[in-house]
């Protein structure tokens, strides 16, 4: 979904995506493209949150305001690795319960996914604690909690091989969810 707030935001500054990208590059020391913040407006990606600080102070908004779904970056440790993950706000109790009572259905028939699906499909839809993880990130974990024939313990999987994965694992949901 298009960010039209972040577009409003620019045009109102006299600013194009090119002088936020420069602007952002400056104040973080981390090159950002032209590119990236195109996708940050077209709804393709979410900036981190340090990014966000920076467009919120040159803004003078908050970050609920800039990026009204409330999905934020943020860096979680785990056995002194970094892996960046997504949190989503619900938007009211309501929406926690009905998410809690999904939750709680799909794991009851996770039963026919192998532990790879469910610990991809776990991390990257937040399923375990709300927290999107990014494909890289689980492919990152997995290398530490899987070893196998082909994979040395240790070693990460690709993105790509960390998709096919939860792909196989979807497939295997919609089929059953199509049965009853």
């Amino acid at each position: 979904m298009r960010n039209k707030v972040l577009e409003k935001r620019l045009r109102e500054n006299g600013m194009i995506q090119q002088e936020l990208a420069d602007y952002l590059t400056e104040r973080t020391g981390i090159f950002v493209s032209q590119t990236t913040v195109s996708s940050w407006i077209n709804g393709k990606s979410n900036p981190r949150e340090d990014f966000i600080d920076e467009m919120c102070e040159l803004f003078s908004v908050n970050p609920e305001v800039i990026f009204p779904t409330a999905l934020f970056f943020e860096e979680q440790k785990i056995k002194d690795k970094e892996y960046p993950y997504f949190t989503i706000v619900p938007s009211s109790p309501d929406e926690e319960v009905i998410r809690k009572e999904e939750i709680n259905f799909l794991l009851k028939n996770f039963k026919k996914l192998s532990k790879m699906e469910i610990f991809v499909i776990g991390l990257h839809f937040g399923l375990e604690d709300g927290r999107f993880w990014t494909l890289e990130a689980i492919g990152r974990a997995m290398g530490k909690k899987f070893s196998g024939k082909n994979h040395a313990k240790g070693n990460s999987y690709t993105r790509e091989r960390v998709r096919q994965i939860e792909s196989s694992g979807i497939k295997k949901i919609r089929k059953f969810l199509s049965a009853t």
